[in-house]
């Protein structure tokens, strides 16, 4: 393994290309009420003689964007929300006549891509950088081991991986693209993460995969913390935060008071609902007559560990549906290509082709055409009257189009629903996340490929759930008025369509009141609504339970307002892409018109930044010293690069003299992961070194250098693809080959053994899998299921209660990967049972019996 080190930062390009040194990066997050309000403070200083102008790309995750502040030479210039034209005019004619100033922006295609331009950083001049926003942690509750227990995960997204960009767009650019970074030396600066935590219940752990914290809670108890990383933080991961308590969460309501001092939304009172769905009376039953769509990644960044996972995750898939459904799959790349003529039944034949295609599956496809596959699945007409199609989308989220992607999605809902899992560090979560917010499905990222199996299961068997439908959200809310009497309040809900149900997730709405200062007098209450096979269902949040949200430190934050605006965006942007992708002509329509013009008048009315905004401060200061004269522009790519389209990030670069880089933190990842796409770069400024693994498109020290190979590598017909193993070429020349692993897992082998039906038969292959010899399984197989009946109990029988018994005894821990199957197991042992007792209590008791019986061979 060779050691690449690609660190990036702040830096003048043109010239000596010399890097702006990063001091300092503080990060510090206050959690209440399940949502994070972080503030990232970074401090810069220009060790040059000269101004110098600079920009650097960001990820981040769905957040309201609503702070953007600059302290040049102790002065603080506080940034606006306006029209990005218009804060591009005004950021470029300040820069222009002298003044410093900067701009933050969206990327139009890539929500979770940001950029901060910094204009005239005064020569020998301190630059320091404040970004707020705020976001929802990922809840949910989960049940494990006979407890009853939840968690919260927060995520500060570090890496962006390289974006194919497809050479058709219907949805066109309309702003300029983002500035691509230069490799540079490291520099040394200090990184810290602190965060208060008020959660609403007791925290038993705060951990991480890769990051260590120090946890100090308070005196009045453990529902209270403070904590702080104590780890170095290295760029080639997300900073994760996974907060677990020892109860479970349960529907709540909370009130944020508007701002005295500002006028419109963010003057009036918030009411954000929080609804936790209980579906345990429907723990053993499964929708019917589904026909199941998995859309499969093979694009070559799906390379080494990533397809093995989604590989073994496709093996668990297959074994766990559920018999009378239908299923499909579709892999994809540069193109795609369908297992099957059209969607077919689940039994023995059609489980086999799909194994053997399960077994064969390699990251041999080329780019990531991701469109063209998921429109294949919607368009698949329905096996007949009453099916229901579900789509699990499975990928590393590395495309540049997802706006369209998106919006495909979003013009489709009404044929199926969606589901949507992200692999790998650096995976865009917009993509992700937006497809599954439009699809109505439900969104897993997969950061550790430990995780990914359980992660996989735990999405498919949301899929599979009954069904909510006829869903409402009802604000029953009354106000006492001067007679004394109770008049209804009118509350504004966001967003206009209620979200979808499932079990152990929140499903979030606000409610803006028509008057300032109102929640004091309220009663009544929040009522959600849902239908689930044929029987109505309610959750209430009573009015008086509703706590006041105080948003620290500043109370001006507002962060609820902030988010149940972001929401409302949100819910506007998925209409505008709807929209486009149905006919993009309609881009001058009416329609569209309406809702991009909404969309950037509540951007500016809430300070919270969208792709049609941007936030711009200038220093009213002139600077005096004037720049030095620009360097040379960089030599334009070659020809061939530039027949590429405008977002096609492998090729496209500013000429401008300018400084960029790659992430605010300054050391990171990004250019040659832009240049030659090496997996997983370190992005969010953070910086530092980087290992590659073998199978990656190395890049070299300069994106002149490489951006001609990606483009010839990425550019390649699928037909010039190996189907045998993906041929990945590095920067150098050198290729490496991808092979396949068989399957080591014991988890994965007793999947593999396990028959369509439910059951297993008693062999060999079993018998190593749970650690003990075949002889002695059969020696101790019981002869009659208990004392009370004549019914032998075959091979077949006491094999599946060994496995069951396996899996509850050794790898309980593993529930989410297994549960299905070991569902689907148990239901054949009582259909066994049930041949001779015709009572459905007793036959589970007897079933109950016997894998207890089993428990005691395979805990010997």
């Amino acid at each position: 393994m060779r050691d690449f080190r690609k660190p990036y930062g702040l830096i003048v390009v043109g010239g000596n290309e010399q890097p702006i040194e990063l001091k300092d990066v503080q990060i510090t997050c206050s959690v209440l009420n399940l949502t994070s309000n972080v503030t990232t403070k970074f401090t810069y200083k220009n060790q040059h003689s000269q101004q110098v102008q600079g920009s650097f790309v960001f990820p981040l995750e769905d957040v309201a964007v609503y702070d953007f502040e600059a302290e040049v030479d102790g002065r603080k210039i506080v940034a606006k929300c306006r029209p990005r034209a218009e804060a591009k005019t005004t950021y470029d004619e300040a820069v222009a006549s002298g003044h410093a100033a900067f701009l933050a922006e969206q990327e139009e295609h890539c929500e979770d891509v940001f950029q901060m331009s910094i204009g005239n950083i005064p020569p020998n001049g301190t630059v320091i950088i404040q970004l707020k926003y705020v976001g929802h942690l990922q809840c949910e509750n989960t049940d494990g081991n006979g407890s009853s227990k939840s968690q919260a995960v927060f995520t500060l997204p570090s890496v962006i991986n390289p974006r194919y960009s497809p050479a058709d767009s219907a949805i066109k650019s309309e702003f300029e693209p983002f500035a691509k970074a230069v490799s540079m030396n490291s520099c040394t600066y200090s990184l810290s993460f602190e965060a208060i935590l008020l959660m609403p219940e007791d925290i038993t752990v705060v951990r991480s995969e890769r990051d260590t914290y120090s946890v100090e809670f308070s005196t009045e108890g453990r529902k209270s913390a403070k904590v702080k990383m104590t780890s170095t933080f290295k760029p080639d991961h997300d900073l994760q935060m996974v907060i677990q308590m020892s109860g479970q969460l349960s529907s709540f309501g909370i009130c944020e008071p508007g701002d005295p001092g500002q006028t419109g939304i963010l003057g009036k009172d918030c009411l954000m609902a929080q609804f936790m769905p209980n579906f345990s009376e429907f723990e053993d039953i499964q929708e019917q007559r589904n026909e199941v769509y998995f859309v499969v990644d093979r694009s070559g960044s799906m390379h080494g560990s990533n397809i093995e996972h989604a590989s073994s995750s496709l093996l668990l898939f297959l074994k766990s549906l559920p018999a009378g459904c239908r299923f499909q799959i579709i892999g994809f790349g540069s193109g795609h290509n369908c297992l099957f003529q059209e969607p077919t039944d689940y039994n023995e034949t059609s489980l086999e082709r799909a194994l053997q295609y399960q077994r064969e599956m390699t990251a041999n496809m080329g780019g990531t055409q991701v469109l063209p596959a998921l429109k294949t699945a919607f368009d698949s007409p329905l096996s007949g009257q009453g099916w229901y199609k579900q789509i699990v989308f499975l990928t590393d989220g590395d495309v540049s189009n997802a706006d369209e992607v998106i919006g495909l999605v979003s013009a489709n809902v009404d044929k199926g629903r969606l589901f949507a899992i992200g692999i790998g560090e650096g995976c865009s979560t917009n993509l992700v996340s937006g497809v599954a917010r439009a699809g109505r499905g439900m969104a897993a990222f997969i950061r550790d490929n430990a995780q990914m199996h359980g992660a996989v299961m735990k999405i498919l068997k949301e899929a599979l759930q009954p069904r909510a439908s006829e869903i409402s959200v009802k604000w029953s809310v009354t106000k006492k008025n001067a007679s004394g009497t109770a008049s209804p309040v009118n509350v504004i809900s966001i967003p206009t369509k209620v979200p979808p149900v499932f079990a152990g997730r929140f499903l979030t709405m606000y409610g803006i009141l028509p008057e300032e200062g109102q929640f004091a007098e309220l009663s009544g209450e929040v009522v959600l609504e849902y239908e689930i096979l044929g029987t109505k269902y309610s959750l209430r949040i009573d009015m008086a339970s509703v706590q006041l949200h105080q948003s620290q430190p500043d109370k001006t934050d507002v962060p609820i307002h902030r988010l149940a605006g972001k929401c409302q965006m949100t819910e506007l942007s998925d209409k505008y892409k709807a929209e486009l992708m149905r006919d993009p002509e309609k881009s001058k329509s009416d329609e569209a018109k309406s809702l991009r013009s909404q969309i950037e008048q509540l951007s500016c009315a809430i300070n919270v930044l969208s792709i049609f905004t941007g936030l711009v401060g200038v220093d009213p200061v002139k600077q005096e010293i004037p720049a030095e004269a620009p360097a040379p522009a960089p030599a334009p790519p070659p020809m061939f690069c530039r027949s590429m389209p405008i977002r096609h990030y492998m090729c496209m670069a500013k000429t401008a003299p300018r400084v960029v880089g790659s992430a605010g933190f300054g050391c990171s990842n990004m250019a040659a992961s832009i240049a030659a796409a090496p997996r997983s770069a370190g992005f969010l400024g953070f910086g530092g070194k980087k290992k590659a693994s073998k199978s990656v498109l190395f890049g070299r020290s300069r994106v002149a250098e490489s951006a001609a190979g990606a483009c010839v590598r990425e550019s390649l017909p699928q037909s010039a693809v190996s189907r045998e193993a993906p041929l990945i070429a590095d920067a150098t020349g050198e290729v490496d080959f991808e092979e396949k692993k068989s399957v080591e897992s014991p988890l994965l082998k007793l999947v593999e053994l396990q028959n369509i039906a439910g059951f297993w038969n008693l062999v060999e292959d079993l018998a190593k899998c749970i650690n003990l010899s075949l002889d002695s399984l059969q020696k101790l197989q019981p002869k009659t299921w208990s004392a009370s009946y004549s019914q032998a109990v075959t091979d077949r029988v006491w094999a599946t209660a060994l496995v069951l018994a396996y899996l509850h005894s050794k790898l309980s821990a593993s529930l989410d990967e297994w549960e299905l199957v070991g569902k689907k197991a148990k239901a054949w042992l009582i259909q066994q049972a049930s041949m001779f007792e015709k009572s459905p209590p007793t036959a589970k008791k007897l079933v109950d019996g016997l894998i207890e019986q089993a428990k005691l061979v395979v805990n010997k």
